[in-house]
């Protein structure tokens, strides 16, 4: 049996993963849903201070007080920033390292670089003080503002980070206007990865709950 641990991406908490979480359990797996200081049932410690280091250290902590090994550690969207600076802090510990329409940041770069303009003026848009982006008041109520710093912040990729057994991209071609498809046409030019196309939205885990179940079911079951 695996364990499978589930970051998700800006603006969420590890909520937004139940859909599946039970499934995989009753399936023997260890799961693990990580909220990043700052959202979901842990907003209520969000500050000035809170930047992508933090959201790498909470996620390498629980790895250190659960003592987790042998991990498949799962990002969705903006929590490929987090997955990928973590990894290279856990080398050893993880088996595979699964995207989720996510983004697998180049070294020395932030999200905001691998976002096209748009996705600025977007981000730039919901945050009037300069300091947090404000969720989309048709997203679920749990959503949480997601500090700037976390997207603007680069990240230094350790060697050896992607020195896992197994690598997996999934890509939401049900997303419009996807800044997604220049990172999964660089990483099937790269090679070294299992690439996957699906027909879903980014919020693919209200759209198909049952699809990255059983996808995560078979990663799971690779050695």
């Amino acid at each position: 049996m695996a364990n499978i641990v589930l970051v998700p991406g800006a603006f969420h908490g590890g909520w937004w993963y139940n859909p599946i979480i039970a499934d995989l359990r009753k399936a023997g797996h260890s799961v693990y849903s990580v909220t990043p200081t700052g959202m979901g049932e842990r907003r209520h410690l969000r500050g000035l201070a809170i930047n992508l280091d933090t959201h790498i250290e909470d996620l390498v902590n629980i790895f250190e007080h659960e003592k987790i090994d042998d991990a498949i550690l799962v990002g969705h969207s903006y929590a490929g920033m987090i997955i990928t600076g973590a990894a290279g802090r856990l080398q050893g510990r993880i088996r595979s390292l699964v995207y989720l329409d996510a983004i697998v940041p180049e070294n020395g770069k932030s999200q905001w670089q691998h976002l096209p303009p748009a996705w600025h003026d977007l981000f730039t848009s919901a945050s009037p003080d300069g300091i947090n982006a404000y969720p989309d008041p048709n997203m679920d109520k749990r959503t949480a503002p997601q500090p700037l710093a976390t997207l603007l912040q680069p990240l230094q990729i350790a060697p050896g980070t992607f020195d896992v057994r197994h690598r997996h991209y999934v890509l939401a071609d049900g997303f419009v206007g996807s800044p997604f498809p220049a990172i999964y046409d660089r990483l099937e030019k790269e090679g070294g990865w299992t690439m996957r196309r699906v027909p879903f939205g980014h919020d693919f885990m209200n759209e198909d709950a049952s699809y990255f179940r059983d996808f995560l079911l078979e990663v799971a079951a690779t050695p």
